[in-house]
């Protein structure tokens, strides 16, 4: 069988190699298996990625990547600033619009279409510039968003957004909020800015998918 350009080599088997081609199998490669060591498989997989000038963001819920490849690795903890509060990160151009920042919002607390019009509105009016000052708002959807807004959420979108290279690790090792692990996902995952160029690595998917339906979405 010929091969595209993208195509990576996963195994050998009897002499022959076994390529996955994410323009002839699909952009979605599921190993399962390798409870001993996926690591190892992923970095594996990963190496050839960069190699073809890829992208590739790896979420790594164990904490026990190699981080020496990475140009970013961000470290998520439960009570520690992060920095992924989106509507800053749209000032720096880490993610794409307004728009995008408030639908982030909608997504994690819940907000309908009219109070996520609303509050893109108000963001894009200079009323709320963070997270914070949306959770702060008189506005109804302030009184949403406080219903599930939390001191860890709070602690979460502090400080300043971090700058993010081609190659970024996501550490969750000593992460026990699912919440917080959630948010982080969605956040990063939106901040891809081109999917068809970057591999997206995960190596316990089950843990994401207790977080929101988007983030399951995203994994299916």
């Amino acid at each position: 069988m010929k091969y595209g350009k993208l195509a990576v080599k996963i195994l050998e088997y009897e002499g022959k190699g076994i390529f996955y081609d994410p323009a002839y199998h699909g952009r979605t490669l599921k190993v399962f298996g390798i409870d001993d060591d996926p690591t190892r498989v992923i970095e594996y997989i990963g190496d050839q990625f960069l190699e073809k000038d890829y992208g590739l963001i790896f979420f790594d819920t164990g904490g026990k990547y190699p981080r020496e490849k990475f140009d970013t690795v961000m470290e998520i903890e439960d009570n520690k600033p992060t920095g992924l509060d989106p509507v800053k990160m749209v000032k720096k151009g880490l993610l794409k619009d307004f728009y995008t920042a408030a639908t982030i919002i909608q997504t994690i607390y819940g907000l309908d279409r009219s109070l996520t019009d609303k509050l893109y509105a108000d963001i894009l009016g200079g009323k709320v510039k963070s997270v914070a000052d949306a959770a702060k708002s008189k506005e109804h959807y302030g009184e949403v968003i406080r219903e599930a807004y939390t001191s860890l959420d709070e602690t979460f979108f502090e400080g300043e957004p971090p700058k993010l290279g081609k190659s970024i690790l996501v550490d969750f090792g000593k992460t026990y909020s699912i919440s917080i692990v959630g948010m982080a996902f969605l956040i990063l995952a939106a901040a891809v800015k081109d999917r068809r160029s970057t591999l997206v690595g995960i190596d316990d998917a089950a843990v994401l998918f207790y977080t929101t339906p988007e983030v399951r979405q995203f994994l299916c």
